[in-house]
């Protein structure tokens, strides 16, 4: 019988095999993803320690300016590298980042720069040891985060469902430095040990940035830590210096006074109306501290110099002031409304001052022409960077964090639905539909499968007594093929020559053929004895 022509009742044996097998296949690949999930949640710890054993062979990088130490130029350097139009960082997130910080500074010693901290005490003429340090005057110390995440000390706390507001990824050139904004209130990350400078700012000691970092930021509530941190109100011991602050307070007619904003416009137009903004501004070697020489001889500067000035002038008027280095980030993709670019071209200082109202506040003293300014990429550049963002994007996501990130899709794409009247239309004609076919579904009556068919004893005994003339005739070369049909086997043994020695008529056997298809495939008969006549 032709396997074409295969019962019901096989059909359905093989369906139930299938089925038997497709779900021996899931359980096996259930119990293998089990077995490696629970290897990896015991093992986590030893796996942990060889990925951190293995991104501390790639060096973590704080170029100058980031470091412990800025040097006047140090910014410009990074601003000019590569001539400005590499990718120092990238931000996603829907709101502008604007001033990202990288690092504080609170002491300027003269010749030397902005140091994070005092430098370490000199050893006495007649040998006896230095001096120790002033409380907290180190600048740093080293903290664990906890599951991931560093909070700020004097900070609001972060709900553990909170939504940070972006995801930074650094360049290789920057790659130990974690830039947040002003009011950043915690990180996520992979590192595990951190560096906490004075200001809240962190330094990667065991994994890269530039595998990417969440940000968290705080409302607008005052920030009054350190505010009574001396470092930030101390001068250098130098007199020229001071006598170039006084000359340019009584020149710009700043007094201290309960509106601290109104000083620092009165300041910036200060600058603005008095220097021009340049680069490549050379200083005589021989000569005074390089801001005495700004302040004093130049008609021109850049944003270390107008920040460091500003910084000691507010300092001279008594206020706590910081110098800060950084990047503007304000470069928008036009592919992405979420993907935001610094390249080193929007490397910047500023300054951070202390109001007794508002708390930390940033304070910007660079004339207008000297600020940070996107430049328009092409569009092939700007699709690259699109890409490359993406790619970013993929890498540095925390897998851990995949529920909360699912969370956060659903609650935007309902936001997206009912922010307006026909898109909550549409969803809900969506759904009226999908309910009715389900109704729909469930009313119809379920087809009943068809019995199988089973044979009568007559027909089975003539399809016995067939199959055994079949494989008579086999040996003598006249069997049926498997594709051969019953009357097209007995219109074949009809038009054969019967071989010598058959005991067999083919003219009978073609008859038997043709009883057995009409017994077989047609009609069913009411009797056997209809099938017997």
């Amino acid at each position: 019988i032709p396997a074409s022509k295969a019962s019901p009742a096989s059909r359905g044996e093989g369906g139930a095999l299938r089925k038997v097998l497709v779900g021996a296949l899931f359980l096996v690949a259930l119990g293998f993803g089990t077995g490696i999930s629970l290897s990896v949640r015991s093992n986590y710890e030893r796996i942990s320690q060889l990925v951190f054993e293995l991104t501390r062979g790639i060096p973590l990088r704080a170029t100058g300016g980031f470091s412990d130490q800025a040097a006047i130029g140090d910014v410009m350097a990074n601003k000019s590298w590569q001539g400005g139009r590499t990718i120092a960082l990238r931000a996603f997130g829907e709101q502008r980042p604007g001033y990202l910080r990288g690092k504080v500074f609170s002491v300027y010693v003269p010749r030397q720069g902005w140091l994070v901290a005092p430098p370490p005490p000199a050893k006495q003429p007649d040998g006896a040891p230095a001096p120790k340090p002033r409380k907290g005057s180190v600048g740093r110390q080293t903290v664990e985060a906890e599951e991931g995440r560093v909070a700020f000390p004097g900070r609001p706390a972060v709900p553990g469902d909170a939504e940070p507001e972006h995801r930074i990824v650094t360049s290789r050139r920057y790659n130990a430095i974690y830039f947040t904004p002003l009011r950043a209130t915690a990180v996520d990350s992979k590192a595990e040990r951190l560096a906490l400078y004075r200001g809240n700012i962190l330094r990667s000691l065991d994994a890269p940035t530039e595998g990417g970092y969440f940000v968290h930021r705080a409302p607008r509530v005052p920030l009054r830590r350190e505010a009574d941190d001396p470092l930030y109100r101390e001068l250098p011991d130098d007199p020229q210096l001071l006598e170039a602050l006084d000359r340019h307070i009584e020149r710009a007619k700043l007094a201290r006074g309960p509106h601290l904003r109104r000083l620092l416009m009165q300041l910036a137009e200060h600058f603005e109306a008095n220097y021009e903004y340049k680069f490549g501004i050379d200083f005589r070697e021989d000569g005074p501290d390089a801001i005495v020489q700004f302040l004093s001889e130049k008609a021109h500067g850049h944003c270390e110099l107008f920040a460091s000035s500003g910084a000691m002038i507010l300092r001279r008027l008594g206020y706590a002031s910081r110098y800060v280095t950084g990047f503007v980030c304000e470069e928008k993709n036009a592919y992405d409304d979420e993907l935001w670019i610094a390249r080193n071209g929007a490397a910047h200082a500023w300054v951070e001052v202390y109001d007794q109202r508002e708390g930390w506040i940033t304070a910007e003293f660079t004339p207008s022409a000297g600020l940070p300014q996107p430049v328009p990429p092409s569009s092939l550049e700007s699709f690259l960077d699109y890409l490359r963002g993406q790619w970013q994007r993929f890498k540095s996501f925390q897998w851990r964090r995949l529920p909360l990130e699912a969370a956060y899709a659903l609650r935007a794409g309902i936001e997206w639905v009912l922010a307006a009247w026909w898109r909550i239309a549409i969803a809900l004609g969506l759904l009226l539909v999908w309910l009715f076919r389900w109704w729909r579904r469930r009313r119809a009556p379920a087809e009943e499968a068809a019995p199988a068919r089973v044979l009568s004893p007559a027909v089975s005994a003539l399809r016995e007594r067939f199959l055994a003339l079949e494989a008579e005739l086999g040996q003598a070369g006249l069997g049926r093929s498997p594709a051969e049909t019953l009357l097209e086997y007995a219109k074949r043994l009809r038009a054969a020559e019967p071989p010598q020695g058959l005991a067999h008529d083919l003219g009978q056997v073609a008859e038997l053929s043709e009883e057995l298809a009409l017994a077989r495939y047609a009609r069913e008969a009411e009797s056997s004895a209809e099938i017997s006549s």
